[in-house]
């Protein structure tokens, strides 16, 4: 991103200054104010603007958390046209933090518990600084494809803008996808690796729902390195590799994108009752029907006691 900087856009206390293209800063005048006048759970909208080529954007901003903040803490969000699919960088102060807004938002998307406001603003002038930096155009960009029932390719584009804002220990989730019979599957990406990683190498890992049992291979470019046995997910755990290859090795040659791929070994059977080529087909199809066919295998097996 680059650009030089707008005027600043006034609107009483609040000002909108356009940094780059893809980055705007909200400055709120008497913060002080605001917190004292806007109780937990109230909101305040900054003007909106546009960035990165997209036009009213705009930020949602509980300076005293909304109603699931933790005590102290405020919540940030963007809120953008129906439909946008993007990367960001949402701050306040010296906080910073990234997400993704994906199809089926309808209101903001953020941070519940973005950081304490009375850590972040400038008391000297009653000033706190807030943005959005955008990364990415997740459409314009990227694709996630699934082949057969067992496989899924994620191509990530546009790689060296990202790795300008994705250092190490911050993570790029894909599209949440089906893969093996087991629904609402998502990879979970270090290009620049977790923190325990070595300079240079990146960490992929898979998250999925509690109780699912997958073994998979797991790589990036032409690296890829497998699961020893059956992982039984538990609340909010993940499976992968700290150190699964060094990124520059396996970038596409163009050196502006990458591919990773998941490919499922063995899941746990659907069903005790069923053969292994019953449980084979019903993995390939789609959610709801495989839970209709389940039912009525149920449905079935009660008529007959």
């Amino acid at each position: 991103a680059g650009g030089s900087s707008d005027a600043p856009a006034l609107q009483g206390d609040f000002e909108i200054a356009k940094l780059s293209t893809s980055k705007v800063e909200w400055r709120i005048n008497g913060i002080s104010g605001k917190l004292k006048n806007n109780p937990k759970g109230s909101r305040i909208f900054s003007p909106s603007f546009d960035a990165f080529g997209i036009s009213n954007l705009g930020l949602v901003f509980y300076p005293n958390g909304n109603s699931n903040a933790k005590q102290g803490f405020c919540s940030l969000g963007l809120k953008a046209p129906h439909g946008s699919h993007l990367r960001y960088k949402l701050y306040i102060g010296t906080t910073e933090r990234f997400t993704d807004l994906r199809h089926n938002v309808t209101e903001s998307w953020g941070f519940v518990d973005m950081c304490k406001v009375n850590d972040e603003l400038e008391q000297e002038e009653d000033v706190l600084r807030l943005g959005v930096e955008i990364v990415d155009d997740i459409d314009a960009h990227e694709s996630l494809k699934t082949t057969g029932s067992t496989k899924v390719d994620w191509v990530l584009g546009n790689l060296k803008n990202k790795l300008r804002h994705y250092s190490k220990d911050i993570a790029l989730y894909s599209d949440e996808f089906s893969v093996g019979g087991v629904d609402k599957v998502r990879l979970k990406f270090y290009p620049a690796g977790k923190k325990e990683a070595d300079i240079g190498w990146c960490s992929l890992y898979l998250e999925a729902p509690k109780g699912s049992e997958l073994r998979c291979r797991l790589s990036v470019g032409k690296k890829s390195m497998s699961f020893d046995r059956l992982e039984k997910f538990g609340e909010d755990s993940i499976w992968g590799f700290l150190t699964l290859c060094k990124l520059q090795d396996e970038m596409e040659p163009d050196l502006e994108s990458v591919r990773v791929g998941l490919e499922v070994l063995e899941t746990k059977r659907l069903d005790g009752r069923l053969s292994e080529a019953e449980d084979a087909y019903l993995k390939t199809l789609s959610a709801d029907r495989r839970a209709f066919l389940l039912n009525e295998l149920d449905r079935v097996e009660k008529l007959r006691t």
